[in-house]
């Protein structure tokens, strides 16, 4: 089974704005549940970035339209549009998910990989063997990320507090 949810903006839609959550198996007393204490927090929604926070998992949920200039959370700044998940595991562990899902395909070939720098506040180093494409720097007490991102695949990187 599945359905279908379509919202009507209407014809000149202006200065307005939803969200939505999807829900697996969800009843419909576990959705009311839902609206009525959200498990989640919208930290930021504008034509920038839209942001979610979801405290019980520590998890952040980022969708870069453009650059992300203003730190929000844990970030500092991202390079580049981009998909950014990040939850911590442990006090000292997080683990973190980069794409650029822009293909930026055309007719004769793909498009060149994209690094996607990400500063974010604590001094990091990566936990395990070194990952292709990705490297960790320290810049005061933050970490640059920065992790090149091709043909819109996720990579997960697992970082540990220096």
């Amino acid at each position: 089974d599945f359905a279908m949810a379509w919202i009507d903006h209407g014809p000149e839609a202006k200065d307005a704005s939803y969200e939505y959550v999807s829900v697996l198996e969800a009843d419909s007393a576990e959705m009311d549940a839902i609206a009525a204490k959200p498990f989640y927090s919208v930290k930021r929604k504008d034509d920038r970035t839209h942001a979610v926070l979801v405290p019980g998992e520590k998890l952040w949920s980022l969708v870069n339209f453009q650059p992300l200039e203003k730190p929000l959370g844990p970030f500092i700044s991202i390079s580049q549009p981009s998909l950014v998940l990040m939850q911590q595991l442990s006090g000292s562990v997080i683990r973190i998910s980069v794409t650029d899902p822009s293909l930026k395909l055309d007719k004769r070939s793909t498009a060149e990989p994209v690094d996607v720098l990400l500063e974010i506040k604590g001094r990091f180093k990566l936990a395990g063997q070194p990952i292709e494409g990705v490297t960790v720097e320290i810049a005061g007490n933050n970490t640059v990320l920065t992790v090149r991102c091709a043909e819109g695949e996720a990579t997960a990187v697992t970082l540990k507090s220096n």
